[in-house]
């Protein structure tokens, strides 16, 4: 009892890095899925690495686009920004000379 015990405790730590290390590879951009050597007899092993490498692809993914999306608020906020002062700074301008002409006029 203790033995299976102990047996079922060591399988869980290497399942879990196992697990970890699926998910970090999944994280790398243009890595193809590659199963370490010493799992590739063990089916469960295999299905349980393709899973979390694929859990790794999917937040690499999402995150990517939230990044990107991100980017392109900031980016258009930045030159709607721009473009609404280039055009106040030329209508005080303008009123300036506008204002000018009519004190001249006068």
């Amino acid at each position: 009892m203790i033995q299976w015990f102990k047996e079922g405790f060591e399988s869980n730590k290497v399942a879990s890095s196992l697990r970890e290390e699926a998910y970090k590879a999944g994280w790398n951009i243009g890595d193809k899925i590659n199963v370490p050597t010493k799992y590739k007899d063990n089916k469960a092993a295999v299905a349980m690495y393709k899973k979390y490498y694929e859990l790794g692809q999917q937040k690499q993914k999402k995150t990517a686009f939230e990044i990107s999306t991100a980017l392109l608020v900031i980016i258009s906020t930045v030159g709607i920004y721009t473009l609404f002062r280039r055009n106040k700074n030329s209508s005080e301008k303008s009123n300036t000379e506008i204002y000018e002409i009519e004190k001249v006029a006068k």
